[in-house]
């Protein structure tokens, strides 16, 4: 340029007046200037027409069009036939259609001879133009419309939203007034990752069109009126004009919720797995799994499992704010059908084990779920968007239920399928613990019978060892021999009946192993109970002379039931031996009766009989009627009993005998 340069200013205003495409010239055939409208038809953006123009307007011409348009420009340029415009045929640079070039002279004043020159294309008007950009503003618009994720731009620096797409307003469920500036997008609950709200100068779309900054992939959480909550990746940039200035932003806005929750599942899980890895009682699982649960949906939670009776009751609840967790059980309390057997809610999900869902709790609902005004009032203050309760199932069965409500949005179907998922793992945890209770109960099992067996077999194997080194003593000197006659068969006696004591409790130690392996079986064919009563009581002869004990059998009828006769004969036996051992030397009645569709048997002793909390716990393992260190017993015979009746489908149990002394009964089915 030269020193016209100073005369910018006007120049700048004189092309910003015009319509259409102009330069400027000056007075020695330089390239002042050009406007917008010159670089749509040639085809170029400002910084492209600035690295072609050279500064001189022949350098430019040489570059567009082949020498003989070029020379004819440049003359015109120059001033010569400034008075008709100058056709050329050829379009620049192969773009658009020929070009109509007119020019204008200017004289100024002690700077020279001025020429502004106009171009436009030969054959296209200003109606033409119109049209055309209106068609290709539509065709943009339509593109932009059928795009699969939402489109904004934005007018700067005012915030106004100048188009939005389909694909946004499908995204946001038509559920809000249409935004009209990034300040109306706060009604939508924006929030960053980390769960603090954005405000609006934190907007990507407000940052970018603020400061310039393009922005790629930032990631928000937007939460719906619907109670939904969506996730969304932001790509933001500035729209700028030739001047450098922002004049708009455009956003486009891409649904990644699937690939959030994937995520955040994936991450969930795998911290799931790590936590339940090191829990080792059920009553630490449960507060796992409320804690674990309350922190991934942001709510709260309630694990129930059955009691004796049935009904659901509360072994686990968790909630975001541990202050509310007091709150969740007065919920369970106010709500007197939550439990009961057959009824909705957990109780109804165990029974049948299908899930209940509820995706948006909506103000019926509530009232639906609500007991009286009271639990009302509390799940209120609570809040419920969406519910879900699924059953905890495992290999060894339904242990309970796991009841998940959200405080801040509503649940999608794959929240119920995460869930469920969940849950098969806590349920997996529980199985595991159980395999672990039964090895802690196998090593404990193997101890108390190392324990016991070291003890009892080796008390009476040393008495033998005793009173056969007496015996050998004796057998050494004839003349002893002779006159100690009766008192080595008193030693041969009890010899004899130590070696029965330690067969009878090796006996017992396998008929254990074998209950505890589930390899107690039975062989059953059609026994006639009092028949097998006499049995037994024949088999004990020996013993109740040598107690002096008197057994009165009385039996109501004949009465036949199908059952394992070796396995009778020993419960009978079993019970014989107790009423000896703790009847105090009295008599032992046993009556045989038929009690309905059942065989009744009663074994009576006059003892000083079972104490109240004895007699709970007496058919345990290990566990004894009489103190513990009388030796007369190793707690084993009525457990055994106790596993005899029920592989027969019948109970045992025992009552205190009037006026003193114990009562031992046992039902069997009659087949």
């Amino acid at each position: 340029m030269s020193d016209t340069r100073v005369h910018s200013s006007w120049i700048d205003s004189l092309l910003s007046c015009c319509s259409g495409a102009a330069l400027i010239f000056g007075p020695k055939g330089e390239l002042l200037g050009a406007n917008l409208g010159l670089f749509r038809i040639l085809g170029l953006n400002q910084s492209q027409f600035e690295e072609k123009r050279f500064g001189e307007i022949s350098a430019f011409l040489r570059l567009a069009f082949d020498p003989s348009t070029a020379s004819n420009l440049s003359s015109f340029a120059a001033g010569s036939g400034c008075a008709e415009p100058l056709k050329t045929s050829q379009a620049f640079q192969g773009h658009g259609q020929p070009l109509l070039w007119s020019c204008t002279c200017l004289d100024i004043p002690g700077a020279g001879a001025f020429r502004m020159v106009t171009v436009r294309e030969e054959g296209i008007t200003d109606a033409n133009r119109i049209e055309t950009l209106e068609s290709e503003r539509a065709l943009m618009n339509q593109v932009l419309q059928q795009l699969p994720f939402g489109i904004i731009v934005i007018e700067a620096p005012s915030g106004r939203f100048v188009m939005r797409n389909e694909a946004l307003t499908r995204f946001l469920e038509g559920m809000y007034p249409n935004p009209e500036s990034t300040a109306d997008w706060q009604q939508y609950g924006v929030f960053h990752m980390n769960g603090t709200k954005y405000q609006t100068e934190e907007l990507p779309m407000t940052r970018s069109f603020k400061t310039g900054e393009v922005i790629e992939g930032e990631v928000m959480e937007i939460r719906l009126v619907t109670g939904k909550v969506r996730h969304v990746s932001v790509y933001t940039s500035p729209i700028v004009n030739e001047g450098g200035s922002t004049v708009a932003g455009v956003a486009a806005i891409l649904d990644v919720s699937e690939q959030v929750r994937s995520r955040r599942g994936i991450e969930f899980l795998s911290q799931v797995s790590k936590a339940l890895s090191g829990v080792t009682t059920h009553e630490e699982l449960l507060s796992k799994i409320s804690e674990l649960t309350t922190r991934h949906f942001k709510g709260w939670c309630i694990l129930h499992v059955p009691d004796e009776d049935g009904w659901m009751k509360p072994a686990g609840v968790g909630h975001t704010d541990p202050a509310k967790a007091d709150l969740v059980l007065q919920s369970q309390t106010a709500n007197k059908r939550h439990g009961a057997p057959g009824t909705t809610g957990p109780a109804l999900v165990f029974e049948t084990g299908k899930p209940h869902f509820v995706a948006m709790v909506a103000e019926e609902d509530l009232q639906r779920f609500s007991f009286d005004d009271e639990h009302f009032a509390i799940l209120k203050q609570l809040g419920m968007r969406g519910v879900m309760c699924v059953p905890l199932d495992s290999r060894s069965g339904r242990h309970g239920t796991l009841t998940v409500i959200s405080s801040t949005r509503a649940f999608e179907p794959d929240d119920l399928l995460f869930v469920q998922e969940l849950a098969s793992r806590f349920a997996l945890a529980w199985d595991n613990i159980e395999l672990l209770d039964k090895l802690r109960h196998a090593v404990r099992l193997r101890d108390e019978v190392l324990s016991l067996s070291s003890h009892e077999i080796r008390t009476p194997l040393t008495s033998v060892k005793l009173m056969m080194e007496l015996l050998h003593q004796l057998l050494q000197d004839p003349s002893r021999f002779a006159r100690f006659s009766d008192r080595i068969l008193d030693i041969l006696r009890s010899a004899n009946l130590q070696v029965d004591q330690t067969t009878a409790l090796l006996d017992q130690l396998l008929d254990l192993s074998r209950i505890e392996s589930g390899k107690f079986e039975l062989v059953r064919q059609p026994i006639e109970m009092t028949t097998l009563v006499q049995e037994s009581v024949g088999l004990l002869r020996l013993q109740l002379e040598c107690a002096r004990v008197q057994v009165n059998i009385v039996s109501v009828g004949q009465v036949v039931l199908l059952g394992d006769s070796l396995r009778l004969r020993q419960l009978v036996m079993n019970l014989l031996s107790n009423a000896m051992k703790y009847g105090g030397g009295s008599t032992i009645d046993i009556r045989v009766e038929e009690s309905g569709s059942s065989v009744r048997t009663s074994v009576v002793d006059r003892g000083d009989g079972v104490p109240e909390e004895i007699r709970r716990k007496i058919f345990e393992r290990f566990e004894r009627g009489g103190a513990l260190e009388d030796g007369r017993g190793h707690g084993l015979g009525l457990y055994i009993s106790k596993n005899i009746v029920e592989a027969h489908g019948g109970r045992i149990w025992v009552e205190q005998t009037i006026p003193r002394g114990a009562t031992f009964v046992f039902e069997l089915p009659k087949s």
